[in-house]
């Protein structure tokens, strides 16, 4: 009987055992150093636990506010008032653009357009308007007819453009409350939603009268933005490091009222374990973390205020959701500042804060 088959065959099942035995091992090592994807919450966890064993104070337990839930769309889109149009009027503007974009809108699609497209109807409707208006064959009755619509739509307009902007369900998506922040390995970059918001807010400043980008270049700005929520997981994020250093406050004030680290005024080796956590985790650590945050704030508030104040009209909803993102940005600022103080004052004792 040939055995080399089978000897062949062993060999080779031998071989894949070992080589999925490592990859396993390589698997475990990986998973084991990098644990599971950390949160904003995993980093002020670690932290608060070190202050408080270097400080010989209580671990207590902390969580932040609830997240903020975002403006309801029956709350932010506006009503806006369908152009009542004579029968006879409309058959007398068949010489114009305007006869098909009214045709559109009255067809089955058009009925049940979305705001942003609503809002590009809007601005091909008042261009139409004008291009009738100026057309050698509109006959002053028309024209009459015509400036009475322009009227209209122009009064409408900035309600047109709140319901294409801030309140379209795809620039909501960003505003959508996370439950969750973010980690210190995962903050994302915000080039292209901050291009995206310009190019909405030059579109709002500068339309009608702009010529309005192709379909295609209209319906790619929206759909980047709907497929994150950018905001309400910066607002989270913002959330959970409020609620950490305001524990974090807690411990390093009662480090200072006890002065445990150098009550004869020399550096210890609490001292010296002190400074390591303020080195190693706050300076090297969260700071970062609270930096990026800070600067994404800077960037993105700037550039809704930019988009709302666009339409010149104020809605209730957005403006309170509004006040509450600027509320607690500059409370985090806050925060940040009286941390690093308490961190100087508790250290001064020992000779300040050595790098």
């Amino acid at each position: 009987m040939n055995k080399a088959p089978l000897t062949s065959a062993i060999y080779v099942v031998n071989s894949w055992l070992v080589l999925w035995s490592r990859l396993i091992v390589i698997f475990v090592i990986f998973w084991g150093l990098t644990g599971c994807a950390q949160t904003g919450e995993d980093l002020y966890d670690d932290y608060l636990s070190r202050l408080s064993n270097v400080f010989d104070v209580d671990n207590t337990a902390w969580s932040p506010a609830p997240a903020v839930i975002a403006p309801r769309a029956g709350d932010m889109q506006q009503d806006i008032p369908p152009l009542r149009i004579n029968v006879l009027a409309f058959w007398d503007t068949r010489h114009c653009e305007l006869f098909t974009i009214i045709s559109e809108r009255n067809s089955i699609l058009g009925r049940v357009q979305a705001p942003t497209q609503r809002w590009r109807f809007e601005a091909r409707l008042l261009g139409a308007i004008e291009a009738c208006l100026s057309h050698p064959l509109t006959d002053d009755e028309l024209a009459e007819t015509l400036k009475i619509w322009q009227l209209e739509k122009e009064k409408e307009w900035p309600l047109a453009v709140w319901n294409g902007t801030l309140a379209a369900p795809e620039v909501r998506q960003l505003f959508q409350a996370a439950h969750e922040s973010w980690g210190a390995d995962a903050l994302p970059g915000l080039h292209q939603t901050l291009d995206d918001l310009r190019i909405l807010t030059g579109w709002a400043t500068q339309w009608p009268t702009l010529d309005l980008p192709v379909n295609e270049e209209f319906e790619a700005t929206y759909q980047r933005l709907g497929q994150h929520n950018v905001v309400g997981q910066w607002h989270r994020s913002v959330q959970v490091s409020m609620a950490g250093l305001t524990a974090g406050n807690a411990r390093l004030a009662q480090g200072i009222a006890e002065n445990r680290l150098c009550p004869q005024g020399r550096p210890t080796q609490r001292s010296e374990t002190a400074n390591n956590v303020l080195v190693l985790f706050f300076i090297g650590e969260v700071q970062p973390y609270l930096a990026t945050l800070n600067r994404m704030g800077e960037e993105l508030l700037p550039a809704l205020d930019a988009l709302a104040n666009a339409s010149g009209i104020a809605v209730e909803a957005w403006l309170n959701y509004r006040q509450q993102l600027h509320h607690d940005a500059e409370r985090l600022r806050a925060l940040t500042r009286t941390h690093v103080a308490l961190w100087q004052d508790v250290l001064a004792p020992c000779g300040g804060v050595r790098r």
